[in-house]
């Protein structure tokens, strides 16, 4: 039996070896002995299923990790992006805002509570528009958006029936 290794321009190196005696028909070798085929087959699907499994691998979140380790993990120390409060707050106001903005809206916009609407003043609603703005102005990274709609809702409480008999 020899070997030879012998290298191409690209920086491969091939192995190939001789043998004396016939090879069976079904062996996984060339008739002249290369290996070199093999080789490359193996190591292309070798690559190609560790490219897969790390794409893979890189999409689980710690939680999937954990489950499929069988490793079972506190509901608390779970890796979760949107607080329970936070969602349910997400689920009480379903849709975006309404086409034009109703007195019950611009009172949830600026964050005017059920028993805060008796005692709603101008100074008091100046406050809370202003602690919205505060919060979301434009000029520090907020929402222009956002900052048309706190405008919208303290005009619409301005001029509605609440304000009517008080002086403004």
């Amino acid at each position: 039996m020899k070997f030879e290794r012998s290298s191409d321009p690209i920086g491969l190196t091939a192995t190939k070896f001789s043998v004396d005696e016939d090879l069976p028909k079904n062996s996984i070798f060339k008739s002249d002995g290369s290996i070199t085929d093999l080789s490359l087959n193996s190591l292309n699907s070798t690559a190609r299923s560790l490219l897969v499994a790390y794409s893979k691998f890189t999409k689980l979140s710690n939680v999937k990790i954990a489950q499929l380790n069988g490793i079972k993990l506190p509901s608390n120390q779970h890796n979760i992006t949107i607080y329970e409060n936070l969602r349910s707050q997400f689920q009480r106001y379903p849709g975006g805002f309404n086409t034009t903005m109703t007195e019950s809206e611009a009172l949830e916009i600026l964050d005017i509570k059920g028993e805060e609407i008796m005692k709603l003043d101008k100074d008091k609603l100046k406050r809370k528009h202003r602690q919205c703005m505060i919060q979301n102005h434009p000029d520090k990274g907020g929402s222009p958006y956002l900052s048309m709609k706190f405008n919208e809702a303290k005009e619409i409480l301005e001029k509605s029936y609440m304000f009517r008999n008080k002086d403004l």
